[in-house]
């Protein structure tokens, strides 16, 4: 079970990084276009936003595996210690919420916009869509990944 976990942060990794890299690329080549040629790419804009809504949307779930997002630890660590462990459990709770949503209504998004088309890449609009069912799916993996490691620790504490 570890090394599909480990094989899907890989392959979040990797689709961050390519697509990354691509819309550096495809920026940079935007510029040189307009400056150096006088004669702008017109779809240049257009692939650099899509790529950057990917690596936002499959960047958002990878931040969930290294409990990188935002959280207000003074609030936290004030309370007892079994309102810590309820407001844990809260959190993976809404996290866990949030990403079905993201997965309902993304794949109706998706369903809608498939005989959309972009309007300079010629697209299925349906394509820069999936990223939010996508990342709703990675983001529950993470996020029970991420319970069933807290209930290992709190029963390791409790053993104590």
């Amino acid at each position: 079970m570890r090394k599909i976990y480990n094989a899907i942060v890989l392959f979040e990794k990797a689709v961050i990084i390519n697509a990354l890299v691509l819309m550096v690329i495809v920026t940079f080549a935007q510029v040189i276009a307009r400056f150096a040629l006088h004669s702008p790419l017109s779809w240049s804009a257009e692939m650099a936003r899509y790529l950057f809504v990917w690596i936002t949307l499959i960047g958002a779930s990878l931040a969930i595996s290294k409990g990188a997002h935002f959280g207000i630890d003074v609030l936290a660590q004030s309370l007892p210690q079994k309102l810590q462990r309820l407001l844990s459990v809260l959190t993976f709770f809404v996290i866990l919420l949030f990403a079905l949503i993201m997965i309902v209504y993304g794949f109706q998004v998706v369903q809608f916009t498939w005989m959309q088309f972009s309007p300079a890449l010629h697209i299925r609009m349906s394509f820069p869509y999936l990223a939010i069912p996508i990342s709703g799916i990675f983001m529950i993996i993470h996020v029970l990944e991420a319970f069933c490691r807290y209930c290992k620790k709190e029963g390791a504490s409790r053993n104590d």
